[in-house]
């Protein structure tokens, strides 16, 4: 892949990646209410996520699941619902006992944590149209494996950096000092973000990828 299409393809993935979405909210939000360690397998989980849609599109799926009307929605709904459960969680969850002073949220473990940002991430079916397109634009439809490693391994190489290291920004202490003042209005924001969000999957259409 030549130096130019090869920074347009890290480009392309990095913007895509600081984009808010689920995945953003949801790591942003454990980052502020959980231990590193749980923030941290929130994030592993994410990227792992993202091992799974980049394997099966270098397997060439990603075209079977964006063509089929019952593969797709089946995500779709699925990714919905989870986006709308954990949204609840976070607006369901304890009220400040007193102004600006946070009450500490449950911790939950490090394997919970996990499976939050790995069913939000691989529910997500954009990410398939998404990767699909990343894979028409950079590699021919003849490209050989190693060809659809280079974009699946910078995807996940992006992936695996940005998302511990959001965590680690969200952490330094005088960021989440003044965000956990704030925990209960971030936990109803991030609560009704997730449920607009899962909202908006399920009533979006179907459009099969070109």
């Amino acid at each position: 892949m030549p130096g130019f299409e090869f920074l347009l393809l890290v480009s392309i993935v990095f913007l895509s990646m600081i984009s808010p979405g689920p995945d953003f909210i949801l790591v942003t939000r454990n980052a502020i209410t959980q231990p590193r360690a749980q923030a941290l397998a929130t994030a592993f989980g994410i990227v792992m996520g993202c091992m799974v849609h980049a394997t099966y599109c270098m397997l060439g799926l990603a075209f079977l699941i964006t063509q089929s009307i019952l593969i797709f929605s089946t995500i779709k709904y699925l990714g919905a619902a989870y986006l709308i459960y954990i949204g609840m969680k976070s607006l369901l969850a304890p009220r400040p006992v007193q102004k600006n002073v946070p009450t500490p949220a449950p911790v939950m473990s490090s394997n919970t944590a996990f499976v939050q940002g790995f069913l939000c991430n691989v529910l997500n079916p954009k990410l398939a149209v998404f990767l699909l397109s990343l894979f028409t634009q950079f590699i021919t439809p003849d490209a050989s494996m190693g060809q659809k490693a280079i974009v699946a391994g910078v995807f996940l190489v992006e992936s695996a950096i940005y998302w511990p290291l959001l965590v680690l920004a969200v952490q330094m202490p005088v960021i989440r000092t003044r965000l956990q003042a704030m925990q209960g209005a971030i936990n109803k924001i991030c609560g009704a973000v997730l449920i607009a969000m899962g909202a908006r999957v399920a009533l979006s259409g179907f459009e099969p990828a070109k």
